[in-house]
């Protein structure tokens, strides 16, 4: 008897289709997210604790993953490299 899964291609299946739809679905968060975002002034951020280096990192953050968001979608495209994480980064912890 073998332990875990067993490679079968109905696992493949499934492991394959619930990581594209977690993928779209998170870029979806991510963009109605930096919608939000984007229709919060600065002064509220601020009355809610973050200075301006915290606003500009978040904001940067949402920008760029709404980008790759649009990259995803087809609606853009990047001509050149850019490392998504450079704001992201800072929201994690691993700056």
């Amino acid at each position: 008897m073998s332990v875990g899964y067993i490679t079968v291609k109905s696992n493949i299946d499934t492991r394959a289709g619930s990581l594209v739809v977690e993928l779209r679905n998170k870029l979806v968060e991510i963009q109605n997210f930096k919608y939000w975002l984007d229709a919060v002034i600065d002064a509220d951020l601020i009355s809610y604790g973050y200075d301006t280096t915290d606003i500009d990192r978040l904001r940067g953050t949402f920008a760029d993953l709404d980008k790759l968001a649009r990259i995803f979608l087809g609606d853009e495209v990047q001509a050149t490299p850019l490392d998504f994480r450079q704001f992201a980064k800072f929201l994690t912890g691993v700056s």
